[in-house]
């Protein structure tokens, strides 16, 4: 019988863009994103310092989306720079012999240099799994939420395709949320009972942030409309679906290169309208931390023109991204000082 060799063991090029999926149980994290001037334990913390062990020196990653306190994720896509020859296998059986047991690393592959996890995200998908029984389950404390009453799964998911499309999700987030804008687009959205347990997956191109935290309402907002009851410690699927290819582009809007490209001080985006929609246009650096909004506002027909000021940035590689309704693009912008 054949060894069995489940993971590439050809090396993988230093400095090469490597993407990953992971799994992780949220009850034992405060959220993805390091907090340094914290002690407490979050994904990233964890997961680079697993891949350090690999690398023999830090690694920086960068993930398609926060998650919050508590959030559990199964398909979660990041992305890093190897700064050291490695194999596949070396990045995922040795960085998981470096994890605590609540985080893995599922595989490890390639991919373009301008992929990004952020970026490339074509969509995000959350599971919410509510365990509808007259007591609360003991063995799946942590993992799902609960409800007592009997819930009609098949009227919950026809009240909830109201949500879908371009919706204002500004009365569900909490007052704290400080994303600039609340409209969001929902792909596809189900809800269905298998046994006791009613399950509700959502889809949407991004979530808006609730207590600073981003991606996770409206999931929880459809969970509080359909059952009233709002939990914390839900079981969320964080299946982000990415794509190394360009994103899916239509007739109804243009996005042209910046011009001048590189950037010294001033830059203009110039993009075209086939049809008016609330379009945002956002510059995010490549650790994908916001930078500035462009324009933030439901605009007409037409072509449109938006200066931007790069003198207070440093020199490197930066991302511009447009929504116009449930259509999107992204493009580079290079500042050079």
């Amino acid at each position: 019988m054949a060894d069995y060799a489940p993971f590439p063991a050809d090396p993988l090029d230093e400095g090469g863009r490597v993407a990953c999926r992971i799994e992780y149980d949220g009850s034992h994290y405060h959220g993805w994103q390091a907090q340094p001037h914290l002690d407490v334990a979050t994904v990233q913390e964890d997961l680079e310092e697993g891949l350090a062990a690999v690398a023999a020196q830090a690694v920086r990653v960068h993930c398609a989306g926060r998650t919050d306190t508590g959030v559990h994720g199964f398909g979660q896509v990041v992305h890093f720079d190897a700064p050291a020859v490695r194999s596949a296998k070396s990045w995922i059986v040795g960085t998981n012999a470096n994890l605590p047991p609540h985080l893995r690393v599922h595989w490890a592959v390639p991919v373009a240099a301008d992929f990004h996890a952020r970026f490339s995200a074509l969509a995000r998908r959350y599971r919410y799994i509510v365990a509808n029984t007259p007591v609360r389950p003991a063995l799946l404390v942590g993992q799902v939420t609960w409800y007592r009453r009997t819930l009609d799964a098949a009227c919950m998911h026809q009240a909830a395709q109201a949500l879908l499309g371009e919706r204002d999700f500004s009365a569900f987030r909490a007052a704290a949320c400080q994303s600039i804008t609340s409209m969001r687009n929902v792909h596809a959205i189900r809800v269905d009972r298998v046994g006791d347990l009613v399950v509700i997956d959502i889809k949407a191109n991004a979530y808006t942030i609730d207590g600073g935290i981003k991606f996770t309402s409206p999931g929880r907002s459809v969970q509080m409309i359909l059952i009233e009851k709002g939990n914390n410690h839900i079981y969320v699927d964080d299946s982000i679906l990415v794509s190394g290819a360009e994103p899916k582009m239509t007739s109804s809007f243009k996005l042209s290169q910046n011009y001048p490209n590189p950037v010294n001080v001033t830059t203009f985006i110039k993009y075209q309208l086939h049809k008016s929609a609330f379009v945002t246009l956002k510059v995010f650096d490549l650790q994908g931390r916001e930078i500035v909004t462009l324009v933030n506002e439901y605009q007409n027909v037409g072509d449109h023109s938006v200066q931007f000021n790069a003198s207070g940035l440093q020199s490197g590689v930066y991302f511009y991204r447009i929504e116009a309704g449930q259509y999107y693009d992204i493009k580079k912008l290079l500042v050079i000082k």
